[in-house]
């Protein structure tokens, strides 16, 4: 420890300096487990060390739990999704000179002989009615 520092830890001053080092670096709620305890343990470094690993441990311990929980509830999503069924697969693949809109070989959709007699026959009324416009003579 004198390698390092001046402190020395046998005596009063150096043991509180370190006891405050040791709480002003530790985690938050650490920390605050530690600021709990009065008495005469509050001066006493290895009982501080102590009660910073039992609330690591517990922190730790606590940690694990939760991320078993997690894997379980992966794993349950998981297994609910592979009983489901096989995933649905896309539209089937189009040939080299193949149409998008009837299957046919031989042409492309911007060609198909049936998309533009639907075509034509949209231009008419929806009902194959014939539009008659009206002029208003003055």
């Amino acid at each position: 420890m004198r390698q390092h520092t001046t402190l020395d830890p046998e005596s009063d001053e150096g043991r509180q300096q370190l006891i405050n080092l040791f709480l002003g670096q530790s985690t938050g709620d650490i920390r605050q487990k530690l600021q709990k305890i009065w008495g005469p343990n509050c001066r006493d470094l290895e009982a501080l060390v102590d009660e910073a690993w039992r609330g690591f441990r517990n922190w730790e311990e606590g940690y694990k739990q939760g991320m078993k929980r997690l894997v379980a509830v992966v794993r349950e999503g998981e297994k609910e999704r592979c009983e489901q069924g096989p995933p649905r697969q896309g539209p089937s693949q189009l040939g080299k000179d193949q149409c998008a809109y009837c299957k046919k070989f031989g042409h492309w959709k911007t060609q198909c002989p049936e998309l533009r007699r639907g075509d034509e026959q949209k231009k008419g009324n929806r009902r194959g009615e014939k539009v008659v416009a009206h002029v208003k003579e003055d």
